[in-house]
């Protein structure tokens, strides 16, 4: 067990920095000996899982004892109880990311063993009890770390739901029933404020709880689930609608990965008649939150989305009579100023769905029709700026991996040709995300954190009854591997850059650029290029590439002028858009960068009019650093990637280093890097 001995002397050195400060949460995920101990527990995991398990459970209880007697909850000065209970949640915070590569690592036989489900039993119990108490566990000062630890709570409780369903779901509906059955006229004092926190933030631990269907046990499972979350037959003591709101928001979340992976719908081994049990619940639900969601205007922000989930999860009959229904009343809500961009996210869900039900069976024109009729509205609220650039870079997300054809030519290529700086820039994020995405990978769908939910039935969990199902446990043969969130740096809604070092990588899923979680490496992405896969033939558009080119092009020239500076001979190449309003100047060098990030992706070599290859040494001379440094990375790039570019891009430096003046030795320098 020395791995398991090296990896805990990692994490007392971790836990010994812990404190209240704000950035000691991104120190944890950014130590790479820690992120090294915990990828050897890995293989551990694989042959030792059972003593791993119950060594890290006493490790955590002999850690929390240390530190009660170090530092005692009731003792010593403000600071000193702060600091006690932030170690103690780095201890937990250790103890449950430990936990989740041992789940990741696992075998389905191993849930068998006596060790491990006490192990995966105490970890749930965990999570729910910091979801519970955190106000009590960690106070109000330390923001980050309490964040830090929902999100772990949350990864725990999807992670161990991918295991075994009714282990999680139990929990979840005690805990609930317990908060819900305390009398509202009692001796004691009852505080419902706190109650109703503790079930929000109970709630948002099950936003990545996952429903399977590889046997008909696992769907009878998700249908007493959905059945037992019904929103509308749980009360609250007092505030109902929230309990309702967060209800409704945590099936959205729950049940929003099931539309992409088409489930159960595209599961043909399932019994029909408890397909037909989970279609009536299905349709149940969407019939009375409808109802619920009329009846006043507060409820429409979570009831719009859990509809919009529901209409494209039902069977094929209330499918085809439902979407164009669905469709319909979210145009007509995008008509509201307030409902715009949940009306646009809702028919993005419902065109995805289409897409995933219809995309293989209807003749091209029909399809290209109907998503013409549902997102047209939704680019011209754009080309009118009524959405964000975040708001538009989701937008296209959502649908790039399943019609990339259609998105390119009725979406980015209208986003380019806007005058709204804001669709421009969209449109140059999305673009490159699409070009950098990695064809052959499967979409992923990443299920949100839900913010609130919480369930009660006053009686004990109907999916009790389902613990003793041996088909429950094979879902953990389907779980997906559980890493560590590592966050890419990113670009802001503001107009930031691009990543320079690295100016081909993709963003982090959580980024506004759009990208989806399934870019690839700067290297992966090089080599593609390198072997002659052009990104938009891979994506199946290369008949686009005259379009892009066209609308790049002009869009490079009007750049060129603002922000090129000319390229001109005394190497500062800057300047250009003087008198423009800061915040305009800066989004304008954003679309800029990123419009220079696309040149090795669209054949450079290729372009009319403005000659990039050309115009490339002088902007690497800018007087912006980030377009300097953005232009010099994409020289390299193209040097790496388009060996039939190669010559073109020296001769272009060697000519711009013989215009400078005697004196511009450090722009010489910069060009003899290449």
């Amino acid at each position: 067990m020395q791995v398991l001995e090296r990896f805990i002397r990692i994490a007392e050195v971790i836990i010994q920095g812990a404190g209240p400060q704000d950035h000691f949460p991104t120190q944890m995920q950014s130590d790479l000996r820690y992120e090294s101990g915990l990828k050897s527990l890995t293989l551990l995991a694989r042959h030792h899982i059972s003593p791993l398990s119950t060594q890290m459970y006493c490790w955590r209880d002999d850690s929390h004892g240390q530190l009660k007697a170090r530092f005692p909850p009731a003792g010593g000065g403000s600071h000193e109880r702060i600091l006690g209970f932030c170690k103690r949640a780095a201890v937990d915070l250790v103890f449950m990311e430990a936990a989740l590569v041992m789940f990741a690592g696992h075998c389905p036989e191993e849930m068998r063993e006596g060790e491990f489900l006490m192990f995966q039993s105490k970890v749930i119990g965990l999570a729910f009890e910091n979801l519970l108490y955190l106000d009590e566990m960690l106070p109000s000062e330390c923001t980050n770390l309490r964040s830090h630890t929902l999100a772990t709570c949350n990864k725990v409780l999807g992670a161990a739901s991918r295991m075994q369903l009714w282990q999680v779901a139990d929990s979840f509906f005690k805990n609930l029933n317990t908060l819900k059955a305390t009398p509202k006229s009692s001796i004691l004092k009852v505080d419902h404020e706190l109650m109703r926190k503790q079930m929000i933030r109970m709630a948002g631990g099950m936003g990545s709880v996952s429903l399977a269907f590889c046997s008909d046990e696992q769907l009878t499972a998700a249908t007493v689930f959905l059945q037992s979350s019904f929103p509308l037959h749980h009360i609250a003591k007092e505030k109902k609608s929230q309990l309702h709101h967060a209800l409704c928001e945590m099936l959205t979340n729950i049940l929003a990965p099931l539309i992409r992976l088409d489930q159960p719908h595209g599961c043909s081994s399932l019994s029909p008649a408890l397909m037909t049990a989970w279609y009536s619940q299905v349709l149940f639900t969407k019939t009375e939150i409808e109802k619920w969601m009329v009846k006043h205007v507060k409820h429409i922000q979570e009831g719009y989305p859990l509809v919009t989930v529901l209409v494209c999860l039902t069977d094929d009959d209330s499918y085809a009579s439902g979407v164009d229904a669905t469709a319909d009343l979210m145009l007509k809500g995008m008509k509201t100023k307030e409902l715009r961009a949940l009306c646009a996210k809702c028919l993005v869900r419902l065109a995805s769905s289409y897409l995933t039900r219809y995309g293989g069976i209807m003749p091209r024109p029909e399809l290209i029709k109907w998503l013409d009729k549902v997102l047209k509205p939704i680019v011209a609220l754009c080309k009118k700026g009524g959405l964000t650039v975040t708001e538009m870079t989701e937008f296209i997300e959502g649908l790039q991996a399943q019609a990339p054809d259609y998105v390119i030519s009725s979406i980015i290529l209208e986003l380019l040709g806007s005058e709204v700086p804001d669709c421009v820039l969209a449109g140059l994020r999305s673009l490159h995300a699409m070009l950098t995405s990695d064809p052959t990978a499967q979409p992923v769908v990443t299920t949100a954190v839900s913010m609130s939910t919480r369930l009660s039935t006053g009686r004990s969990s109907p999916l009790s009854l389902l613990s003793s199902s041996s088909a429950l446990s094979s879902a953990a043969s389907n779980a997906t591997s559980i890493s560590r969130t590592s966050v890419v740096t990113g670009v802001s809604s503001g107009g930031t850059f691009p990543p320079l070092s690295i100016s081909l990588n993709r963003l982090a899923p959580g980024s506004t650029s759009g990208a989806s979680p399934r870019g690839m490496t700067t290297q992966q992405t090089l080599g593609s290029l390198r072997r002659g896969n052009h990104p938009l033939d891979q994506l199946g558009c290369g008949y686009l590439l005259p379009r892009l080119i066209a609308a790049l092009s002009k869009l490079l020239t009007q750049f060129h002028g603002q922000y090129g500076g000319g390229g001109g001979a005394s190497g500062a190449g800057g300047g250009g858009g003087g008198g423009q309003e800061n915040k305009e100047r800066t989004q304008g060098m954003a679309m800029f960068t990123w419009l220079l990030c696309l040149l090795p992706l669209l054949r450079p070599e290729l372009w009319t009019g403005p000659r990039p290859l050309e115009l490339l040494p002088g902007y690497a001379a800018n007087s912006e650093s980030q377009v300097r440094n953005c232009a010099y990375e994409t020289q390299k790039n193209i040097v790496t990637a388009v060996p039939h570019a190669r010559n073109a891009v020296l001769l272009s430096c060697a000519s711009y280093v013989c215009s400078l003046h005697d004196d511009a030795t450090q722009v010489c320098l910069v060009q003899a890097r290449i």
